[in-house]
């Protein structure tokens, strides 16, 4: 009696147990571990993350995708000038090119990074992310802004700049008001 088709070799069958397949974790996974950042692992993934981005273009290299995740993530708590700055270049060199995806995951970084750790020079900077997008036509940015703004507990309330105050104090005061924004956007 033959193999049945999810038996032969080379087949994969759908009754496979979890054992059987290998284990597998994106390289940007193991930058990191028990003892902290692995200098040479990252050194790699980033060379080929920007080789990529390079040859396939922006806002076609998933693993520039990634290197944007892996950065809003580790910047957060181990925060390196060099790889940020990077990061600020390369996420609105992006957005020029009308990709967006690298400028969201550094909003998500100024959010969730400036709440763990306020940093002034860093604000500085989601702010004029934050306008930057804005004028471009997207919201994403300014209601990073206005989440971080309303969930900030720090000790001393960052002073938001005139321009963007403006907006929020009359357009963008809820989360609704964003969603109505995003609604009449779609429709335009």
């Amino acid at each position: 009696m033959g193999a049945s088709p999810s038996q032969k070799p080379g087949r994969l069958s759908h009754h496979a147990s979890p054992r059987d397949i290998p284990e597998f974790q994106h390289p940007s996974h193991t930058l990191l571990d028990d003892n902290g950042f692995k200098q040479q692992k990252y050194q790699a993934f980033h060379q080929r993350a920007v080789d990529e981005r390079k040859r396939l273009g922006c806002g076609n290299s998933e693993e520039m995708n990634t290197l944007f995740r892996f950065w809003s993530y580790f910047l957060r708590g181990t925060f390196n000038a060099k790889m940020y700055k990077e990061f600020c270049r390369l996420a609105e060199e992006d957005a020029r090119h009308n990709y967006h995806y690298g400028l969201q995951c550094l909003f998500r970084f100024y959010s969730y990074g400036l709440e763990k750790r306020f940093r002034k020079a860093v604000y500085r900077d989601f702010e004029e992310f934050t306008m930057l997008d804005y004028k471009s036509g997207s919201l994403y940015g300014l209601e990073k802004f206005w989440a971080f703004h309303y969930y900030y507990r720090g000790d001393n309330r960052p002073v938001i700049r005139e321009d963007i105050k403006e907006l929020l104090d009359t357009k963008f005061r809820t989360l609704s008001d964003f969603q109505r924004a995003k609604e009449q956007m779609a429709r335009a």
